[in-house]
C-alpha cells in the first residue's frame, strides 16, 4: 500500500475548502455586491450618520441629564409672616384695609365689648406714663371699672394722708415741747449749781458753829439753827436733782413719742403706697389681658393681608385666623422636606423648580 507524504495530507482539506469557497464567491449575487461600487447617496448617508453619532456623543458628554428629586415646599419669608388670631367671640371691627402698610404696635381692629377701646388705650398710656390723676374723671371701661376704682381709692387715700399731715402736726407739737424741755433742763442745771453752792455754804457755817459751840462761844440754839439751815439746803439740793432727773425722763419720753410717730407715719405711708402699687399692677394686668382678648395688635411692621372676606360688625368665632402680617423687608424663603432617597445628590447652588398649588404653571411657568 503506497504511503502519502505529510505535504499530501495537509493539502487535501485545504483544496476542498478552497473549492467550496470559490464556488460561493463566484456566485452572481456576491459578484453583484462586490463588483458594484456604492452609490454617492449611500456614501454621503453613511458619513452624515457617522457625523450625527459623533455629534450626539459629544453633546452627551457636555450636557448631562439631571436627576429629579421631588419634595413638598413651603414658601415663607424671613422673618416669617405673623398670623393674627381672635381670642374671643364677638362682632369684629377692622380699622385697616387689606394690603395696608402698618407699624409695630398698631391696632388692626377689635372685638366689641362693654369697654371702649379708646378709653382703655388712653388709660393705659397714662398708667405707663405715670400721669394718671384724680382729676382725670371716669372712663368707659366696662368690666375693668372696679379695678380702676380701686386705683382711684388708693390714690385718694394717699392724697388725704399727705394733705392731712396729722402725724406731722403731732411731731411738730412734740418738738416744741422738746425745745421747752431743753430750756427747762438748762434752768434746772443752773439751779442745781446754785443749790450745791448754798449747801456748801450752809455746811461750812454749820461746821463753824459746831467749833464755836465746842469752845462755848455760841449757844446751842445757834448751832441748831445752823444745822437746820444745812439740812434745809440738803433737801433743796435733792429736790433740784430730782427735778432735773424728772425733766430728763420727760425729755426722753418726748423723744420716744416723736420717734414712734415718725415710724407710724412712715409705715402708714408705705402701706398706702403699697396698696396703690398693688392696685396699679392689678389694673395694668387687667388692661393687658383685655388688650390680648379684644384687640388685634400688630407685632411687626409690614403689610396686612386678609385671609378671607371681612366686613364691618361681622360675628367672629374664637381662635379664628383673620389676617397675616408680612414683615417689611423680609426675604422670600422656601423650606423643603427632602426624602432620604437620593438626598445625597443635592448640592448647594443647584436649580430648584417650584410648582405652586392651584396655579397654572403650564401656562405661566414655575418659580
Amino acid at each position: 500500500m503506497p504511503l502519502k507524504s505529510p505535504s499530501d495530507q495537509s493539502t487535501l482539506p485545504f483544496d476542498k475548502v478552497s473549492d467550496s469557497d470559490s464556488i460561493e464567491i463566484r456566485s452572481p449575487e456576491v459578484q453583484e455586491i462586490i463588483g458594484q461600487a456604492p452609490a454617492s447617496m449611500v456614501r454621503w448617508g453613511i458619513s452624515v450618520i457617522f457625523f450625527v453619532i459623533i455629534t450626539l456623543l459629544s453633546i452627551s458628554w457636555f450636557i448631562r441629564y439631571p436627576d429629579l428629586l421631588s419634595a413638598s415646599v413651603v414658601l415663607t419669608t424671613s422673618p416669617p409672616p405673623i398670623t393674627i388670631v381672635t381670642r374671643t367671640n364677638g362682632n369684629l371691627v377692622m380699622l385697616v384695609s387689606d394690603n395696608a402698610l402698618i407699624e409695630d404696635g398698631d391696632v388692626l381692629g377689635y372685638i366689641r365689648s362693654n369697654a371702649q377701646p379708646e378709653a382703655v388705650l388712653e388709660l393705659e398710656t397714662k398708667m405707663k406714663g405715670g400721669t394718671l390723676t384724680l382729676e382725670d374723671g371716669t372712663y368707659s371701661l366696662g368690666d375693668l371699672q372696679p379695678y380702676y376704682a380701686n386705683v382711684l381709692t388708693a390714690m385718694n387715700a394717699l392724697h388725704l394722708f399727705h394733705n392731712n399731715q396729722s402725724y406731722a402736726t403731732q411731731i411738730t407739737h412734740l418738738k416744741k415741747q422738746v425745745i421747752t424741755n431743753e430750756k427747762l433742763q438748762r434752768t434746772l442745771r443752773y439751779q442745781q449749781v446754785l443749790t450745791r453752792q448754798e449747801l456748801a455754804l450752809a455746811k461750812e457755817k454749820y461746821r463753824t458753829d459746831s467749833v464755836l459751840y465746842s469752845q462755848r462761844v455760841t449757844a446751842s440754839l445757834d448751832l441748831n439753827q445752823a444745822r437746820a439751815i444745812w439740812l434745809q439746803h440738803q433737801r433743796l439740793a435733792r429736790n433740784a436733782e430730782t427735778s432735773l432727773l424728772n425733766n430728763e425722763t420727760q425729755f426722753n419720753e418726748l423723744q420716744k413719742q416723736i420717734a414712734d410717730l415718725q415710724i407710724r407715719s412712715i409705715e402708714e405711708q408705705q402701706k398706702l403706697e403699697l396698696t396703690l402699687s398693688h392696685a396699679r399692677q392689678e389694673l395694668q394686668a387687667r388692661l393687658e389681658k383685655w388688650k390680648e382678648t379684644y384687640l388685634l395688635i400688630a407685632k411687626v411692621s409690614g403689610t396686612v393681608s386678609y385671609l378671607g372676606f371681612l366686613e364691618g360688625e361681622q360675628y367672629i368665632e374664637s381662635n379664628k385666623s383673620l389676617v397675616t402680617i408680612i414683615p417689611a423687608g423680609g426675604t422670600l424663603v422656601a423650606r423643603a422636606e427632602l426624602p432620604i432617597q437620593s438626598s445625597g445628590k443635592v448640592k448647594e447652588g443647584q436649580a430648584v423648580n417650584i410648582r405652586l398649588e392651584n396655579y397654572p404653571f403650564e401656562q405661566f411657568g414655575m418659580l
